[in-house]
């Protein structure tokens, strides 16, 4: 047997060849009884090869299986709580239904007598309002007679510490305003007048006189204010309650 007809017969067994080349294969072996056999004898060698390696690879699977397999356990109760979970979604999802009931009016909820009132302080506070726009817008009258104020000399000797100047503030229940400063006047005693306005007219929204006395040289002013009127832009004057004279002028903010 040549060694070429070897390869063709192995090539034949593995599904290589060409249609054309099995065709021909084919025709010899009708036509050439030795080349039958040898194609007989190689398919018989094939098919126990193929066998052989079957079971020699079934055999390294096991092997290879029972590393890994855990030794058999009691399987019951994982089906019985299996079982439970189910019927129990199966009820949650899927009631069971019952007959409609015909409408009927609502009647209102009865009152428990004798209920004590709600204490306010429980109660939750109403939204407060959004603050009107105009009432922070700057006054143009006010704005110059700050400004001239500042490049004034005549004021010098009123100090005032607080508020500062365009000081700012949140709004709260209790909008209180801390006016405090010194006056280096030549006089042992003094009335001072502070006046607060909004943003808008020239009518004041208060006015309140404080006596001064003469401190160390100098006279010193400290007063506490309450603001009802709410967020806006405020403009305040302090003036001598003798002649008039407006010793200091400034503003302030609450939001």
């Amino acid at each position: 047997m040549l060694d070429q007809d070897t390869f063709l017969i192995k090539n034949y067994l593995l599904g290589l060849l060409t249609a054309q080349q099995r065709q021909e294969l084919e025709r010899r072996v009708n036509s050439d009884t030795q080349f039958a056999e040898e194609l007989r004898f190689h398919r018989a060698l094939f098919a126990e090869l193929e066998h052989k390696d079957m079971l020699e690879l079934k055999k390294m699977l096991q092997q290879e299986e029972s590393k890994y397999q855990k030794p058999p356990t009691n399987r019951w109760p994982f089906w019985v709580l299996l079982a439970l979970s189910v019927g129990v979604a199966i009820y949650w999802i899927f009631p069971s239904s019952t007959p409609d009931l015909p409408a009927q009016n609502p009647q209102p909820a009865e009152q428990p007598a004798n209920e004590p009132p709600q204490d306010s302080k429980d109660a939750p506070e109403p939204p407060k309002p959004l603050a009107d726009a105009s009432k922070f817008t700057p006054n143009a009258a006010w704005e110059a007679q700050i400004n001239s104020q500042l490049r004034s000399a005549t004021t010098d000797s009123f100090a005032l510490s607080s508020p500062l100047p365009a000081a700012v503030w949140s709004i709260s229940k209790v909008n209180r305003v801390h006016f405090k400063g010194a006056w280096y006047a030549d006089r042992d005693e003094a009335e001072l007048i502070l006046t607060v306005f909004n943003n808008r007219d020239a009518q004041p929204l208060l006015t309140q006189k404080t006596a001064l006395r003469k401190l160390h040289e100098r006279l010193d002013y400290d007063q506490h204010i309450l603001v009802q009127q709410g967020a806006g832009l405020y403009y305040f004057t302090i003036e001598d309650a003798t002649d008039g004279t407006v010793l200091k002028s400034g503003k302030f903010t609450f939001r």
